[in-house]
């Protein structure tokens, strides 16, 4: 069954908005570092975007603040 003027239309728009959105998504990824024996050593966040070869392109990547003091002992803390 054929689409209708309005049909057509309504899918234009559609396509229209589709194709200005970021042609990649953007992720945003958690990593941390940690052992049984210091517990949380290092968390940090950052984006990428999945390329179209399936590898992640790294945008900014932020260190996060450890509870307590991290700068006086970089040993972090027990989980």
């Amino acid at each position: 069954m054929p689409l209708t003027d309005e049909e057509t239309r309504d899918r234009s728009d559609l396509r229209e908005a589709v194709e200005q959105l970021a042609p990649e998504p953007t992720v945003v990824l958690i990593g941390y570092a940690c052992n049984s024996e210091a517990g949380l050593l290092r968390v940090s966040w950052g984006e990428a975007t999945l390329t179209r070869s399936d590898e992640l392109d790294w945008g900014p990547v932020e260190e996060l603040p450890l509870p307590g003091d991290p700068s006086r002992d970089r040993r972090g803390f027990a989980a």
